[in-house]
């Protein structure tokens, strides 16, 4: 299913909440830049950047209610720097892939994100 440009605002401000609500919402935006056809390194630096938006107002506000230390903001900065060391590593993979490999590896890895997070809810 192809979406259009509007439909990235709506889907944008359902992921936004849901993110505010679950933590973490990556496999969502994934198959939203996805369905918009966004590949390989446009798909990955998209969901890049939206992470980073993401996380920036999350922790202003969880900040600004107490609810952050910050120990934990140093703690998610150096997990922060060390996941760039893999995405670099991982650039190097993706501009290797023909455009329809790295669609196969998405959907696959969205519906085994999705049959994990099944799993998890029924135990």
């Amino acid at each position: 299913v192809r979406i259009p440009i509007w439909g990235l605002a709506i889907a944008g401000a359902l992921v936004g909440f849901t993110t505010g609500v679950v933590l973490s919402t990556g496999p969502l935006s994934i198959a939203v830049f996805s369905s918009f056809g966004l590949l390989k390194g446009a798909l990955l630096a998209t969901e890049a950047m939206s992470s980073l938006a993401m996380s920036a107002g999350k922790v202003a506000a969880f900040r600004q209610f107490g609810a952050l230390p910050l120990e934990s903001i140093a703690i998610g900065l150096l997990i922060g720097a060390s996941t760039m060391a893999g995405a670099f590593a991982g650039k190097a993979v993706v501009t290797r892939m023909s455009a329809h490999q790295f669609q196969i590896i998405v959907d696959l890895l969205l519906l085994v994100s999705g049959l994990s997070m099944l799993w998890a809810s029924l135990s």
